[in-house]
C-alpha cells in the first residue's frame, strides 16, 4: 500500500515539474516562427521563379550587396547558438560561472547580428514599395531582426535562470526551452543570409 503511494506521489511530480509547460510553450512558439519564415522562403522562390532573373528581372539592377555584413549575420548567430550550447552544457556540469560566460557570449553574439542585419538594410537604399524584391528583402530582414531579438532575450532569459539556480544539474528543462528559441534565431538569420546572398 505504501508502495503504491509513493510511486504515484512521485508520478504526479515527475508530471507536475515546471519546465514541461514551459517547453510546450517554446515549442508551440518556435514551430508558428518556423512556419512564417519558412511562407516566406516560400514566397522568395515563387515570385524570382516568376519574375525572371537578369536585367529589369526579380533583383533591381545596380543592387549592390555588402558580403562582410551578411557574413558577419551568419556566423554570429552560428557562434551564438554554439556558445548558447556551451552555456546548458556548463549548467549541467554545475558550473554556473561557465554557464553564464555562455549566454553573455550568447547576447554579444546576437547583438553584433543585429547591428549587421540594420547596416544591410541601411546600405541596400530600396523603397519597399518599389518592386517585389523589395517587399520580400525587408520582409526576410525583419523576419531576421524579430528572431533575432527574441534570441536575445531567450539568451538573457536563460543566464538570469542560471543565476538564480532554476536551471541546473539534471533539471534543464527550462534552459533547454530558452535554447530552442536561439537555434531558431541562429536558422533564421543563416536561412536569410543564403536567400539574399547566394540565390539571387
Amino acid at each position: 500500500m505504501a508502495t503504491a503511494s509513493q510511486s504515484s506521489s512521485a508520478a504526479v511530480t515527475a508530471r507536475s515539474r515546471p519546465g514541461n509547460g514551459a517547453q510546450l510553450g517554446v515549442l508551440l512558439s518556435v514551430a508558428a516562427g518556423v512556419m512564417f519564415v519558412s511562407t516566406l522562403i516560400g514566397a522568395y522562390f515563387s515570385v524570382r521563379n516568376w519574375v525572371g532573373v537578369g536585367s529589369g528581372g526579380f533583383i533591381p539592377d545596380g543592387l549592390k550587396f555588402d558580403n562582410y555584413a551578411g557574413f558577419m549575420t551568419m556566423t554570429s548567430s552560428l557562434l551564438a547558438a554554439f556558445a548558447a550550447e556551451w552555456a546548458l552544457v556548463s549548467a549541467r556540469l554545475r558550473n554556473r560561472r561557465w554557464a553564464a560566460a555562455g549566454y553573455g557570449l550568447c547576447v554579444l553574439f546576437f547583438v553584433g547580428a543585429l547591428n549587421a542585419v540594420w547596416h544591410i538594410g541601411q546600405r541596400s537604399q530600396l523603397a519597399v514599395a518599389d518592386t517585389s524584391y523589395a517587399i520580400l528583402f525587408y520582409a526576410l530582414l525583419a523576419a531576421m531582426v524579430l528572431s533575432l531579438v527574441a534570441g536575445v532575450i531567450a539568451a538573457v532569459v536563460n543566464m538570469i535562470r542560471v543565476l538564480a539556480d532554476h536551471v541546473w544539474g539534471d533539471d534543464l528543462l527550462l534552459g533547454r526551452a530558452g535554447n530552442w528559441v536561439i537555434h531558431f534565431a541562429a536558422l533564421t538569420a543563416t536561412v536569410g543570409f543564403f536567400l539574399i546572398y547566394t540565390y539571387k
